[in-house]
């Protein structure tokens, strides 16, 4: 879960409705977290790396999660490029 999801949340929980547009809530209701709701299918973690080594042998590396049809990402860094491996934060 996001910052984001928290404000969508107590909003649905209130019942407040919001208009849509321009500055509009972003985020999820987090299901999950209400009484009497589902439990849900646990988030898988994915890691993206860049295509290509930067000059000094260091690729973008990109860790997220998918869930509830929102992206979270968790974490970013440079990591040294290693042949035959994914690249990881550390």
């Amino acid at each position: 879960a996001g910052n984001a999801d928290i404000a969508v949340t107590i909003a649905e929980i209130m019942g407040w409705k919001f208009a849509g547009g321009p500055g509009a809530l972003r985020g999820r209701v987090l299901q999950e977290a209400l009484q009497g709701a589902p439990d849900p299918a646990p988030p898988k973690q994915q890691v993206k790396a860049s295509s290509q080594a930067g000059p000094g042998g260091a690729k973008t590396v990109l860790v997220f999660q998918d869930f509830g049809g929102h992206t979270y990402f968790d974490q970013g860094c440079l990591a040294k490029s290693v042949a035959g491996a994914t690249p990881r934060c550390e």
